[in-house]
Order: C-alpha cells, then sequence, then structure tokens
C-alpha cells in the first residue's frame, strides 16, 4: 500500500467513526481529503506524527475559520498551503476530551456546593467546564449546555443536577519566559544556537549546542546576566541536553532575577514572590486548621463535613496564591500594551506589507512570538513573502536550508526541549515510591499545552 493510500484510509476512518454523528462537515472534509490525490500527496511530504486529520482540520480552522462545506476548505487549502504547513509543522493536537467530565460528574454531584475548580496542566481548559455540558444517562438528560455526552452509571447512581461552579482556573506553567530570553540573547548577538540533528535521522529529536559570543555587558539586566552566567558556567561552549539535572536551581535563579526586574519596574505594589508566600502560607494554615477540625469532628460529632469548606478554602488560598500579586497603575498599562502586542502578533498576516519593508522585523520579534505561544502565526506571516529570507546565520545554525515552515519548527521544538531541560531535576534515588520529577513540567506540564500545542 503506498503512503498515499494508506493516509486516504486514515481520513476514511476518521470520518465514518470519529466525525460521523458528531461533525458532519469534519466527515464531509475528510471524506473530500481522502478521495484528494494532490491534498494526499501534500500530506505524505509531512512527518508521520503532522499527518493526522484533527491537525490538518485544526491548522485550517485557526488560520481562516470555520469552512462552509469541502469546496471551500478544498480552496482555502490549495491557495494557502505554505501557510497551513508552517502552522502544522510547530503544532500538536492534545487529548482535550470534555468527555472526561462525564466521568468526574458523579464525584463532583456529591461534594458540598458550590465549587471552585483549579485544574493544572489545563492546556485548553475543556474540563474546566463541567456544568456547561449536557450528559444523557439514557432516556434521562442531566444540564442544559452543549455538547451532549452519552453516559452510563454502573454501580453508583447518576447525578441529578450538574454542579455549581462558582470559581475556576487553568494552570499551564511552562518556563517560556526565560527560554525567549535565550533566544533574545542569540538575537542580540550574545550567544549562537547550533541545531544538531537526532541520531538516526529527521524522525528523532534533534539537540542543540549553544555558544558564547561575548561577556555579559552593561547593557543586559540582572537576569540576562545571570542566564548568560549560569548557561555558560563550565566554558564558551554547551550541549542543551548537559544542562538537564544541573541548571534548575540556576533556573529558580534567573525567575527570581527576572520578577524582582519587574518589580524595579514599578508594576507591581509589592514583590509577586512574597505576595505569593504570603497567601500560601495562609493557605497552609488554613488547610492544616481544617483538618484538625475534621478530626475533632469526627471523633466527637456527627457532622465531620463541617470541616470542609475549610480544608476547600485552604486549598484555593495555596494554588490561589500564583494571582494574588496586585499590579500597579504602570503595571496594568504595560500589561494593555503587552496584550496590544499579542495581537498584532496573532493577526500578523495582515500586516505583510509592512513586513517586507523591515528584514530584521522576523528575528527582532521572534522572542515575543515565543512568549505569546505564536511562532507558528508569526512564520505563517512571512512565508508567501517573494522577498530575501531574513539572515539568521549570526545566530542559529543549521544543517537545512533556510524556510520558515522549517526554521519555525525548529524554534518550536528547541523552546519545548528547552524548557524541560532547564527545569528538569534529577530523579529520586531513593527506595520510597513517591514521585520522581524527571522532567517538571516540560512543555506544558501535566496536560500541555505549552510550546505549540492545542
Amino acid at each position: 500500500m503506498s503512503e498515499a493510500s494508506r493516509l486516504a484510509d486514515i481520513y476514511s476512518i476518521f470520518a465514518d467513526q470519529e466525525a460521523a454523528g458528531r461533525s458532519p462537515l469534519y466527515a464531509q472534509l475528510c471524506r473530500g481529503i481522502a478521495q484528494d490525490p494532490s491534498l494526499l500527496n501534500r500530506l505524505v511530504a509531512l512527518p508521520k506524527d503532522k499527518q493526522q486529520p484533527n491537525l490538518l482540520l485544526a491548522a485550517v480552522k485557526y488560520l481562516f475559520g470555520v469552512a462552509r462545506d469541502w469546496p471551500q476548505f478544498r480552496a482555502r487549502v490549495g491557495e494557502n498551503w505554505p501557510e497551513i504547513e508552517a502552522v502544522i509543522r510547530v503544532r500538536r493536537t492534545q487529548t482535550n476530551e470534555p468527555a472526561r467530565c462525564a466521568v468526574l460528574l458523579p464525584a463532583f454531584a456529591r461534594l458540598p456546593q458550590p465549587l471552585a475548580l483549579l485544574e493544572v496542566g489545563a492546556a485548553a481548559g475543556l474540563c474546566l467546564y463541567p456544568d456547561r455540558y449536557t450528559y444523557r444517562y439514557g432516556d434521562r438528560t442531566v444540564g442544559t449546555g452543549g455538547p451532549v455526552l452519552d453516559c452510563a452509571a454502573d454501580g453508583i447512581a447518576a447525578p441529578s443536577a450538574v454542579p455549581r461552579v462558582v470559581w475556576r482556573a487553568g494552570l499551564d506553567l511552562n518556563p517560556l519566559d526565560v527560554t525567549a530570553t535565550i533566544v533574545d540573547l542569540a538575537v542580540r548577538g550574545y550567544l549562537v544556537i547550533e541545531e544538531i540533528p537526532g541520531e538516526g535521522g529527521f524522525l528523532h529529536k534533534p539537540d542543540w549546542k549553544l555558544t558564547k559570543k561575548k561577556d555579559a555587558d552593561a547593557e543586559l539586566k540582572d537576569y540576562e546576566r545571570k542566564l548568560l552566567d549560569g548557561l555558560f558556567e563550565d566554558g564558551n561552549e554547551v550541549q542543551l541536553s548537559d544542562l538537564r539535572y544541573t541548571f534548575h536551581t540556576k533556573m529558580e535563579e534567573v525567575q527570581g532575577a527576572l520578577i524582582e526586574d519587574a518589580q524595579s519596574q514599578g508594576w507591581f505594589v509589592r514583590l509577586p514572590s512574597a505576595t505569593r508566600m504570603q497567601w500560601g502560607c495562609l493557605g497552609v494554615l488554613v488547610l492544616l486548621a481544617g483538618a484538625g477540625l475534621m478530626t475533632l469532628l469526627i471523633i466527637f460529632t456527627h457532622a465531620a463535613l463541617l470541616g470542609i469548606p475549610l480544608i476547600v478554602a485552604g486549598i484555593l488560598l495555596t494554588f490561589g496564591a500564583y494571582w494574588m500579586p496586585q499590579r500597579t497603575a504602570k503595571g496594568t498599562g504595560v500589561l494593555r500594551r503587552a496584550e496590544g502586542f499579542r495581537r498584532f502578533i496573532n493577526e500578523s498576516e495582515k500586516e505583510r506589507a509592512r513586513f517586507a519593508e523591515r528584514k530584521n522585523l522576523f528575528s527582532e520579534y521572534l522572542p515575543y512570538a515565543i512568549v505569546f505561544g505564536a511562532t507558528g502565526k508569526w512564520a505563517a506571516a512571512f512565508a508567501g513573502l517573494d522577498d530575501q529570507p531574513p539572515d539568521t546565520s549570526s545566530w542559529y545554525l543549521s544543517s537545512t536550508a533556510f524556510s520558515f515552515v522549517a526554521f519555525s519548527s525548529a524554534i518550536d521544538g528547541f523552546t519545548v526541549s528547552t524548557s524541560g531541560t532547564l527545569t528538569s531535576t534529577p530523579p529520586s534515588t531513593s527506595g520510597s515510591s513517591g514521585f520522581s520529577s524527571g522532567g517538571g513540567f516540560s512543555g506544558g506540564g501535566a496536560g500541555g499545552g505549552g510550546g505549540g500545542s492545542w
């Protein structure tokens, strides 16, 4: 069977088994793709992990919105394939499945109401909305939202109502601020990033070598100086993989200096780390008090559940400490300008004519695109220009010829690998059965979301 025939089968199966009955439009689109030799050949040219239907469908929707039908979808793909390919190569899909809420619903329904939900590694955050879906148990439905999730209760009573959620938040830890600073230092001439192909070919994970070009000077801020000195503590060259398990203490110093820099700029009323520590300690105290109260209630009364609200409050204070730092008016203004710049990056395709006038713009703004998680869109905005591509050879070296598609894919890989490597701590060597933190929150933590994931 040829690769094109294999992909045709995959898209046909997706149409008949995944999309049928759920999304008539996606079923129609995938059947059309399965019968389109030209489009199948374009997909064959992609790495195998980039050929799946949901990634192609998501990339087209991300760039151009929902297609009306197959003809419109096919026209968009045919006219804009370079941009679509650029997004596909730097993005990946994740299993953010609302149906998981069906499993959680019986447990949520048994808890004292209302609820506050905090999801660690939230990615798309679809499991933060169990109260906004409809759950169908045979002939009976619970909830009034959409989509409708078909459920079955085995051994337990089906819940009678959706939970009442009064607060929800998703926590997705990914130190892209530091990773983007490394790229920024390279663009500004302090170091060179060299891509080292993975052993065994392009399907294997690459590594990167960092080479220092000049020492820290008065132009660098304190956190930038700490980062540069920490990376090259043992010499002027280092491979990224060699920093695994060894850089995490320096990473804490860099992030601390970065926060202190934000405070020195007058963006926060108090040092954010101190504010978080204060509220976190308060949360732990409340949690311990709640546990103690519940223990006493269990021993001396039949009202043990009265201690649960205090425990929940302690948990919320502990995890909610992350959002407690208060911005000044100046800090709020900076945040608004940053949000405006984020929109500029995300809507960069509209500014193509202006980009053609500034050849250094791609590299200059790339660190911001990394922080905003928009590397793919930033590259896609330049991919269709006929001008001479920017010269990145002074700060990024690769064995492949420059193209916006390949370069943005490589940078996305670098940011994801760097985020995991620089925060990784040594695995536990004890005989206990506790958790070992071999990779920290790599690429978005438990559940992902960082880098270029959807």
